[in-house]
This record gives C-alpha cells, structure tokens and sequence, in this order.
C-alpha cells in the first residue's frame, strides 16, 4: 500500500507521521460525516431557541447554511426533527452488529473545544446549562459538531466546500479499498472481546497467522507446564527397607545362624551380645554369596554389588567385617582379598583396629596404608621379595585414596588380581575426591592382563551371562558401598561401575505401616529387593524415599545468640548443664584452634583441639585421653564428623552452623549411637533458625526440636573471664608465629 504524508496538528508539537491513505481517507470521511449531523442537529437547536426569544436571536451561534439570511424556517425544522429521529435509529441498528470506526485524537478535541469556547457568548453557556435531559445529546452533538468544523479549517476545508467533497471523499475511498483488496472493516474492527480486555481464549489462534497486511508470530494459547518426574534406575527406587528401631529390633548373637563360633565368641568378649537390624538384614545375603568359597559366588554367578545406607551408629562397620573374615578364615596361600577405602586417616585407623581385633584368631594379616609410616616401611609391610618372586604379606588392606594409588603404581608385586571385595565406607565423602583416579587405577590392577602371550585376561570383567564365561572358574570381583548419607546422584554411582546393585535404605516409614491388629509390617524378603517396596512411601513418578535419617534417641535443641555471646553459651552449656563428654565442631582449622586457646585460656575444664594441625601420633593420644574422660571438651573440625565412633559422648555442639545436611547428620551422629541417649545443640543466629527446620525436613526426625535461651545471669557470670581470655588470646598467637617461623642461621644453612 502506497504512503505518503500528512500534517498532523496535536496540542503539544507540530510533529508529522505517515499514515496509508486509505486510513486517511476514511478518517477523513467519519469527520465530514459527523461534522454534517451536527450541523442539522445545530440548526434545529438554535431555530427552537430563536423561536422562543427572538430578541435574543442576534447573539445565537449558528454555522453557514444555504440561506442567505442564516434563518430557519418550521417547517424545515419538523425535517430535521423527523431526519434525526430515522437516523439514531438507524444508528443504533448499526452499532449492534458494527464496531465504532477511529475517533479523533483526543489532543485535537481538546484544541477545538478550547477555540470555540472562546467564539459562544456567556448567554449562550447559560441557556446550554438550563436545557432539559432530552436535549443532552443534541448539546453533545453540537460540540463535537464545532470541533469537527475547526478540524475541518485546518485541514484547510472551508464548510462549503465540505457538503461537495463528501461524495468524492466516499468515492475515492471505496475505490482505493477495492484497488488494493484490503477491506476496511479488516482495519477497523476490533472484538469487542479485547476491547473491555477479557480475551477470549477461543478468539486467540495460535501459530503464525494473517491479520490484514500483518502477519502475527506470536500469539499462543497459554499452556500447564508439565513437572518433570525424575527417573531413576529400578534399583535405587525400589530399595529394601532396614528398620532403624536399635532399642527395639536386635537379635542375640547366640540366635544367628551361619556365623562362625569364634567370631560369636570373639563378639561377646568384647561386650557385644545382639546385632542391630542392618546387620540383621545384611550379614544373611553377604554370607550366602560366600558359603561355597572366596573363590565363588552364589551357585557359580557373579555376587551382585551391595549398597547401604544407614543412620550413624547403626552398626554398619560390623555388616561388612565379620563376612569378610568368615570368608577368609580358610586360605591357604597370602593374597590381598579385600581392600577397604576410607577418606580420612582418623576413620582409616579406627576400622584397621576393628580388623586386627577380630582377625587375630583367624590369622588373617591386616595392613594399613595411610602415609602415617615412610612409604618405603610400608611397601615392606606389603610384599616381599623372594627367589621365585614377590610373597604378598597382607590378606586385607585398609588404605586412603592417595595413598592406594601411590602403591599401585609404585610398588612391586604389589599384585590384586586375587582381590575378592572392594569395600567403600563413607561412600559419598569418597565419590568427591575422584580427583586421584584411584578407582580406575584399581581396577586396572584388578583386571590386569598377564606377561604370557595368550592375550587373555586372568579375570574377566563381569557382563551378560554366556556358556563360555560360566565354564570358566574365577574369582568374583565383589563392591560393598556403606554411608549415612548414601548419594542418589546415578552419575556419580555410575562412575564405580556396579554390576547389579542392590540397595539397603534404612526407613522408618516401615514402623508406620502396620495392620487392623497393630503388629507390625515383616521386612521386605531380603532375597528379592522390592518385594514389599510397593506399600512404602514410593510414588509412580519414582521420587526417591528420605535418605537422610537422625537416630531416633537423639534429642535436638537450639539456641540464638549474637557471634561474641558464642563462647558464653558454650561455657553455660558445659558448666551449669553438666555435660561431661562434649564434642564441639567448628567449619575451618583456624576457628578450632582460636577456639580451644581461648577455653585454654578460661582455664574451667580441659580442652583439646582435633584437626589437621596435630600430628596422626598427638591424635590417638587425644582421642584415648577423651574416651578416659580425662578430656572434657573436644574441639574439632568436620574430620571427626565422618565415622568415628567414640564411646559416651553426652553433648554434640554445632559451634559454626554447616552448610549442608550431610555435614549436620553426621555431627550430630557423634552421639547417640547404637540405641543410646544423646544430646545436639546448635547456636545459630536468628536468621539461621530457618535453615535448620528446612534441614530437618529432609531428614526423618521424630524427636520435636527445643530451644534454649541465654539469660541475663549466665552473661554476667561469663562475660569477664571472656574479657580476661580475649586480652591473652593475642598474646599466644604471637608467641606461636615465632615459634613457627625458622631462625635466621636455619635459613642459611639451608641456602648454603
């Protein structure tokens, strides 16, 4: 459509815009037609006013008419009358099925009514007030009858000449619709829909599509967005469910079939009469894969891979010892066969201990591989050479990431191509420091090929079952994988490569499902994982259960104060409380170690830091002296925090609030382990209390969550032993910078 320019007057500027001419044209015509209405419905007002006073007919505004005198006669106005009549209603039909056509700027109404109200006189504004309602529209008709003449002269049409070029206008107008095949209701029209701003949803067409010469991109009907369900493998959505009831669920050691009498005896020497419901529950289906020998699985199939996910304190070192030493009490020949991976050398220490106690009367070696001796020492404890070769020393290997990979690639005849079970305790604190590549390394030293020339490998990787691979005898490659807070990430768990995997999640949602009678639900069949899955707390999308669980005798408390109050708190929670075995974790070494030389400093009762600051020797000296109780207070970092099992420990004090859930289950796991009472206790600040009830939430606690206030007496009875200790506390900081820096002549002997 060809455009072209017209000048547009506004109120505010004499800004020019281009428009088509077709929507000019028709604007043009509505203009002239209602400027022509207006006129009639004028000149029968005005003759009614002359009629009545016609003294006063000389000050009456009156538009140009065809007479010559500018008079009106009756009978012209009984014509007009009845013309106004016709036309509102012929009007009213139209408007019914039409839209309005484009009124006038507004700005442009505002300029005429402003002009014209300067050309009436006062006496013709009082007459306009005094007129009756059935006159209203008729002065409404007049006004817009005066702006539309104004118009009208600006556009430089005089009124004469309007009567003549109406017919033209419509000509010109109805041609050039009919030249560029645009129909003018097209342009015009509106639903009335989006004019009162409802829009109607059967009106919207969605996609692409023509409105007159526009094509309309994006106009869509407005849609639910579907939640994505999250898909897991069949086995982590249908675990089997362990009770976590410890006070309750336990089995005597004298009752349980198919353990062995000198590991039941071993057990109740050292005080451990019953076996809580993890171990119930795993110790069957570890000891069936085992029960024709280390060297076969299960009828001759590949044993599947075990993960378990338990509260702290469960017992789960228990559930992958004691199958491991029954199924090494038999050997003959001194092979690595089971290889345990721990991420700190503190837990690395604790589990090597438990298997040297229980190994002792089985005559089973146990190494431990940590970097706590020199690494060429414990590349002796490892192998030897003899004259025919490398001797293995060692039947289970306790190790750190680090340390195995370091021995693998570094130390001779170090050889586990024998290797029977890969054991991951604290699975998840494992999966993060993959950056060592210690599991591929190991696998290829598990699936290492021979020096012969055959090209075959002494153990093959496991796969689909064929008649070849079940012909052939060899040793199963078993994975156990143990944590509290057992990740569901399927990446990460897809790195260890598992064969079949079967997950053991503890729940409590098994104490809730009970029948018409009250006894309890049984357990699923540990035989078939998922059995009685189907009734637990799994919807159809496969949302995972709550895998984070707080031990059901753990009482939880909180309490708010500022940052300097802290340490008050601590010292109230201590010494007016009475808590005697207390363990406080802090988020960096650097806040532990200015934490404990400030209680050092107090002086009230015996304090000792654990972190990575003190030596691995200093460690197990500390950690003695604390389960003597010759230690009250412990202050440590979240090392402690995974998986060390100290015994009475009353008190556990999240000093610095963690970040995570993970890190807050296992402080607070600390206590209350193996059925017993235990107390945590969080100082937060105010903000902080949300995110501990939103932690809580992700977790299945049923113990209900107190607080405890600081008040005025316990501040004042702090607050100047804390003044004392914060004056010394620079003191001996810098006394142990200077301790820690070399001397002068260290230095230059060292460059010489």
């Amino acid at each position: 459509m060809p455009l072209f320019n017209i000048k547009r007057y506004d109120a505010d500027s004499d800004s020019t815009g281009q428009v088509s001419k077709a929507t000019y044209l028709s604007r043009l015509k509505h203009l002239l037609q209602d400027a022509n209405k207006r006129k009639e419905a004028l000149a029968s007002l005005s003759a009614q006013k002359t009629s009545e006073e016609p003294e006063q007919s000389d000050e009456v505004v009156v538009l140009e008419t065809a007479e010559d005198d500018g008079g009106v006669t009756v009978k012209e106005i009984k014509e007009i009358k009845e013309q106004e009549v016709h036309r509102k209603k012929k009007k009213k039909r139209k408007d019914k099925n039409k839209i309005a056509s484009p009124q006038v700027n507004e700005t442009e109404v505002a300029l005429t009514e402003k002009t014209e109200s300067n050309q009436v006189s006062t006496k013709h504004k009082k007459r306009k007030r005094k007129a009756s309602v059935d006159n209203n529209n008729n002065n409404d008709d007049e006004e817009e009858a005066i702006s539309s003449r104004t118009l009208a002269k600006k556009l430089k049409f005089d009124s004469e000449s309007v009567g003549k070029y109406e017919d033209k206008v419509k000509v010109d107008t109805e041609a050039d619709v009919d030249a560029n095949c645009v129909n003018e209701d097209q342009h015009l029209e509106v639903p009335l829909e989006k004019q009162n701003g409802d829009v109607n949803e059967s009106f919207i067409q969605e996609g692409p599509h023509e409105f007159g010469e526009f094509t309309v991109l994006g106009e869509y009907k407005r849609q639910e967005v579907q939640k994505v369900s999250r898909k897991l493998p069949d086995w982590l959505v249908k675990p089997n469910l362990i009770k976590t009831d410890l006070s309750e669920e336990k089995t005597h050691v004298s009752e349980f079939e198919g353990l062995d009498a000198k590991l039941k005896k071993k057990l109740q020497e050292n005080g451990i009469n019953y076996f809580f419901p993890v171990q119930c529950q795993l110790l069957p289906v570890l000891l069936k894969d085992v029960r024709f020998g280390v060297n076969v699985g299960c009828a001759g199939y590949h044993p599947r891979d075990i993960c378990c996910s338990s509260p702290t304190g469960s017992g789960k070192t228990f559930a992958f010892v004691l199958p491991i030493l029954q199924s090494l009490k038999g050997r003959v020949v001194c092979r690595v066969r089971a290889l345990v991976v721990l991420p700190a050398r503190s837990l690395a220490q604790q589990v090597f201990n438990v298997f040297r106690t229980y190994a002792a009367d089985l005559h089973l070696k146990v190494i431990l591989i940590m970097g706590e001796k020199v690494f060429q020492k414990e590349q002796e404890s490892l192998v030897e050479r003899r004259s025919y070769g490398y001797e293995s020393l060692a039947d289970i290997v306790v190790a750190t990431p680090g340390k195995l990979v370091d021995h693998i690639n570094q130390t001779e005849g170090f050889d586990l191509t024998h290797l029977r079970f890969l054991v991951i305790d604290e699975a998840d604190r494992v999966f993060d420091i993959m950056k060592y590549d210690w599991l591929t390394n190991l696998e290829k030293a598990v699936y290492k090929m021979p020096m012969s020339d055959s090209g075959t490998s002494c153990r093959p990787k496991p796969g689909p079952i064929t008649i070849n691979q079940v012909s052939k005898i060899s040793t199963p490659f078993q994975k156990l994988l143990f944590s509290a807070t057992l990740t569901d990430d399927s990446e990460k768990l897809q790195k260890v490569n598992l064969f079949q995997p079967r997950l053991f999640l503890a729940s409590q949602n098994i104490l809730k499902s009970s029948n018409k009678s009250g006894s309890e639900s049984a357990l699923p069949n540990t035989e078939e994982p998922g059995n009685d899955i189907k009734k637990q707390k799994n919807n159809v999308n496969g949302e995972q259960n709550i895998r984070f669980i707080i031990p059901e005798s753990l009482k939880e408390e909180y309490l708010i104060c500022n940052p300097s109050e802290k340490v008050i708190a601590l010292l109230h929670l201590v010494l007016d409380r009475g808590f005697h075995s207390v363990v406080c974790f802090t988020n960096s070494v650097e806040s532990t170690h200015r934490l404990c030389l400030l209680l050092k400093h107090i002086d009230k009762f015996p304090v000792a830091e654990f972190s990575s600051r003190i030596k691995v020797n200093q460690k197990e000296n500390i950690l003695a002296a604390f389960s003597k109780g010759s230690i009250r207070l412990l202050v440590c970092t979240d090392t402690m925090a995974r998986g060390m099992d100290l015994l009475n420990i009353d008190l556990v004090v999240s000093y610095e609030y963690p970040k995570f859930v993970e890190t807050y289950i296992h402080r607070v796991g600390r206590t209350a382990r193996a059925g017993q009472q235990g107390t945590s206790v969080s100082l937060l600040e105010f903000q902080q209390v949300v995110h501990l009830k939103t932690m809580r939430k992700q977790c299945q606690s049923k113990s209900s969550l107190s607080q405890i206030k600081l008040t005025n007496q316990v501040r004042k009875k702090y607050v100047p032993l804390l003044r004392s200790a914060v004056e010394a506390l620079p003191i001996s900081l810098k006394a142990e910078n200077k301790k820690n820096q070399p001397n002068k002549k260290t230095l230059q002997s060292s460059k010489a």
